[in-house]
């Protein structure tokens, strides 16, 4: 049942109607509300996957700086004995 009063347009609904009507917007609720669940929680774990990764990234950093240091104390130590060696096994000269 419709009525017109002015420039505005009302719409009479029985009572049937406004319980369908509701029960439809319980549930869209429902349903938003579920979503907005699984967002969070999908947002939550990737919270702690980037952190995880940013943790594993600091430690393989870590990690690789004190390879690299590692590696440049052996350069060090194999130049020094390679010195070393030269000036103990240098050709001797011989009278021909």
């Amino acid at each position: 049942m419709t009525s017109l009063t002015g420039s505005f347009k009302t719409t009479s609904f029985s009572s049937s109607e406004i319980g369908k009507i509701k029960t439809r917007d319980d549930d869209l609720t429902k349903e938003a509300q579920k979503i907005l669940t699984m967002i969070n929680n999908l947002s939550a774990r990737l919270d702690t996957i980037e952190e995880a990764c940013h943790n594993n990234f600091g430690r393989i950093s870590s990690e690789i700086s004190s390879i690299n240091a590692s590696i440049k104390s052996l350069q060090n130590e194999i130049y020094n004995d390679s010195t070393l060696c030269a000036c103990y096994y240098q050709p001797v000269e011989t009278d021909s």
